[in-house]
Protein backbone atom coordinates (compact mmCIF):
# COMPACT_ATOMS: atom_id res chain seq x y z
CA UNK A 1 0.00 0.00 0.00
CA UNK A 2 1.37 3.22 -0.88
CA UNK A 3 2.06 6.14 1.31
CA UNK A 4 3.37 9.59 2.14
CA UNK A 5 5.69 10.42 5.28
CA UNK A 6 5.71 13.75 6.71
CA UNK A 7 8.52 15.70 7.53
CA UNK A 8 7.85 18.37 9.46
CA UNK A 9 9.90 21.26 10.50
CA UNK A 10 8.08 22.27 13.65
CA UNK A 11 10.59 25.30 14.33
CA UNK A 12 9.70 26.69 10.90
CA UNK A 13 5.47 25.84 10.84
CA UNK A 14 2.98 28.45 11.46
CA UNK A 15 -0.09 26.73 12.14
CA UNK A 16 -3.32 29.10 12.30
CA UNK A 17 -4.20 29.33 15.84
CA UNK A 18 -7.69 26.89 16.48
CA UNK A 19 -5.67 24.27 13.51
CA UNK A 20 -4.35 21.33 14.54
CA UNK A 21 -1.50 19.69 12.17
CA UNK A 22 -3.55 16.98 11.02
CA UNK A 23 -6.64 19.57 10.20
CA UNK A 24 -3.46 21.57 7.84
CA UNK A 25 -1.68 18.73 6.35
CA UNK A 26 -5.05 17.02 5.43
CA UNK A 27 -6.74 19.76 4.62
CA UNK A 28 -7.34 18.82 0.98
CA UNK A 29 -8.99 15.25 1.65
CA UNK A 30 -10.81 16.07 4.97
CA UNK A 31 -14.40 16.20 2.99
CA UNK A 32 -13.34 12.75 1.93
CA UNK A 33 -12.55 11.27 5.09
CA UNK A 34 -16.47 11.41 6.14
CA UNK A 35 -16.85 8.84 4.10
CA UNK A 36 -14.68 6.17 6.13
CA UNK A 37 -15.59 4.26 9.61
CA UNK A 38 -12.67 4.97 11.76
CA UNK A 39 -11.34 2.54 14.35
CA UNK A 40 -8.82 3.72 17.38
CA UNK A 41 -7.14 1.45 19.59
CA UNK A 42 -9.30 1.90 22.75
CA UNK A 43 -6.75 2.52 25.22
CA UNK A 44 -5.24 4.97 23.67
CA UNK A 45 -8.22 7.32 24.44
CA UNK A 46 -10.51 9.26 21.96
CA UNK A 47 -7.97 10.71 19.40
CA UNK A 48 -8.89 14.00 20.09
CA UNK A 49 -6.73 16.38 22.10
CA UNK A 50 -9.04 18.42 25.14
CA UNK A 51 -10.11 21.40 23.19
CA UNK A 52 -12.99 19.55 22.32
CA UNK A 53 -14.47 19.93 25.75
CA UNK A 54 -14.63 23.56 24.77
CA UNK A 55 -16.68 22.67 21.55
CA UNK A 56 -20.45 21.68 23.09
CA UNK A 57 -21.32 20.23 19.35
CA UNK A 58 -18.32 18.28 19.49
CA UNK A 59 -18.81 16.96 22.96
CA UNK A 60 -22.41 15.91 22.04
CA UNK A 61 -21.04 14.12 18.66
CA UNK A 62 -18.36 12.26 21.48
CA UNK A 63 -20.90 11.71 24.06
CA UNK A 64 -23.19 9.92 21.13
CA UNK A 65 -20.23 7.36 20.00
CA UNK A 66 -21.55 4.22 20.13
CA UNK A 67 -20.77 1.96 23.04
CA UNK A 68 -17.53 -0.11 21.08
CA UNK A 69 -14.69 2.35 22.20
CA UNK A 70 -12.68 1.15 19.40
CA UNK A 71 -15.25 2.75 16.81
CA UNK A 72 -15.80 5.73 15.09
CA UNK A 73 -18.80 5.94 12.85
CA UNK A 74 -18.47 7.61 9.30
CA UNK A 75 -19.64 11.39 9.37
CA UNK A 76 -18.96 11.56 13.01
CA UNK A 77 -15.45 13.20 13.90
CA UNK A 78 -14.12 13.51 10.45
CA UNK A 79 -14.36 15.65 8.80
CA UNK A 80 -16.58 18.18 11.21
CA UNK A 81 -14.12 17.94 14.41
CA UNK A 82 -10.42 17.57 12.63
CA UNK A 83 -9.59 20.27 13.94
CA UNK A 84 -9.28 18.47 17.30
CA UNK A 85 -7.35 16.03 16.07
CA UNK A 86 -4.31 15.22 18.65
CA UNK A 87 -0.53 15.61 16.86
CA UNK A 88 0.83 13.56 19.06
CA UNK A 89 0.92 9.74 19.19
CA UNK A 90 -2.18 8.64 16.47
CA UNK A 91 -3.35 6.00 14.91
CA UNK A 92 -6.34 5.88 12.52
CA UNK A 93 -7.64 2.96 10.82
CA UNK A 94 -10.02 3.54 8.11
CA UNK A 95 -12.35 1.42 6.28
CA UNK A 96 -15.01 2.49 3.46
CA UNK A 97 -17.58 -0.16 4.00
CA UNK A 98 -19.07 0.43 7.12
CA UNK A 99 -17.56 -1.76 10.56
CA UNK A 100 -19.92 -2.41 12.74
CA UNK A 101 -18.31 -4.03 15.96
CA UNK A 102 -14.40 -3.55 16.19
CA UNK A 103 -13.47 -6.46 17.75
CA UNK A 104 -12.38 -8.56 15.30
CA UNK A 105 -9.86 -5.95 13.39
CA UNK A 106 -8.32 -5.24 17.36
CA UNK A 107 -8.01 -9.14 17.71
CA UNK A 108 -6.53 -9.81 14.52
CA UNK A 109 -4.01 -6.65 14.85
CA UNK A 110 -3.01 -7.65 18.17
CA UNK A 111 -2.23 -10.92 17.12
CA UNK A 112 0.05 -9.22 13.79
CA UNK A 113 1.34 -7.34 16.15
CA UNK A 114 2.76 -10.20 18.40
CA UNK A 115 4.26 -11.97 15.44
CA UNK A 116 6.93 -8.78 15.36
CA UNK A 117 10.02 -9.91 16.87
CA UNK A 118 13.61 -8.38 16.57
CA UNK A 119 13.90 -10.18 12.49
CA UNK A 120 11.43 -7.31 12.03
CA UNK A 121 13.45 -4.89 13.64
CA UNK A 122 14.41 -3.29 10.04
CA UNK A 123 11.88 -1.06 9.48
CA UNK A 124 12.81 -1.35 5.63
CA UNK A 125 11.11 -4.99 5.90
CA UNK A 126 7.34 -5.77 6.20
CA UNK A 127 6.38 -6.99 9.29
CA UNK A 128 3.29 -9.41 9.83
CA UNK A 129 1.40 -5.80 11.44
CA UNK A 130 2.12 -3.95 7.82
CA UNK A 131 0.94 -7.30 6.03
CA UNK A 132 -2.38 -7.22 8.17
CA UNK A 133 -3.08 -3.52 7.77
CA UNK A 134 -2.16 -3.91 3.92
CA UNK A 135 -5.03 -6.66 3.65
CA UNK A 136 -7.41 -4.80 5.40
CA UNK A 137 -7.09 -1.19 6.16
CA UNK A 138 -8.23 1.38 3.40
CA UNK A 139 -6.80 4.16 4.80
CA UNK A 140 -3.61 4.26 7.96
CA UNK A 141 -3.09 7.49 9.44
CA UNK A 142 -0.25 7.74 11.81
CA UNK A 143 1.45 10.36 13.97
CA UNK A 144 4.20 9.26 16.04
CA UNK A 145 5.62 11.66 18.86
CA UNK A 146 4.22 15.03 17.72
CA UNK A 147 7.00 13.98 15.09
CA UNK A 148 6.11 13.25 11.62
CA UNK A 149 2.91 12.20 9.89
CA UNK A 150 2.19 9.04 7.55
CA UNK A 151 -1.12 7.85 6.03
CA UNK A 152 -1.14 4.74 3.40
CA UNK A 153 -4.22 4.78 1.24
CA UNK A 154 -5.66 2.53 -1.12
CA UNK A 155 -7.34 5.86 -3.14
CA UNK A 156 -4.20 6.96 -4.82
CA UNK A 157 -6.34 10.14 -5.47
CA UNK A 158 -6.57 11.29 -1.85
CA UNK A 159 -2.11 10.80 -1.68
CA UNK A 160 -1.94 12.98 -4.62
CA UNK A 161 -4.26 15.51 -3.03
CA UNK A 162 -2.19 15.37 0.27
CA UNK A 163 1.15 15.37 -1.99
CA UNK A 164 0.47 18.46 -3.86
CA UNK A 165 -0.75 20.22 -1.10
CA UNK A 166 2.05 19.84 1.23
CA UNK A 167 4.40 20.41 -1.36
CA UNK A 168 3.46 23.96 -1.19
CA UNK A 169 3.90 24.29 2.75
CA UNK A 170 7.65 25.38 2.76
CA UNK A 171 8.44 23.20 6.50
CA UNK A 172 7.06 19.95 4.96
CA UNK A 173 9.31 17.87 2.98
CA UNK A 174 7.09 15.17 1.88
CA UNK A 175 8.15 11.35 1.00
CA UNK A 176 6.53 8.48 -0.71
CA UNK A 177 6.79 5.53 0.98
CA UNK A 178 4.89 1.77 1.10
CA UNK A 179 3.72 0.38 4.06
CA UNK A 180 4.93 -3.16 2.95
CA UNK A 181 8.37 -1.57 1.71
CA UNK A 182 9.65 1.07 3.75
CA UNK A 183 10.77 4.52 1.92
CA UNK A 184 10.98 4.58 -1.60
Amino acid sequence: MRGLFLDIRWDELLIPEGVSSFALFFKPVLPSLADFTWIIIPSYGLPLCENFFFDPDCEREVDNLPEDHGLIPANTLLPKFARYIKDDWLDLYGFREPVKDSTPFLREFSEACREVNAEYADFRKSTPEARYLAATVDIYIRNVEAAYWTVYARDEQLLDSISRYVSGIPSVTCFEISLLEGVR
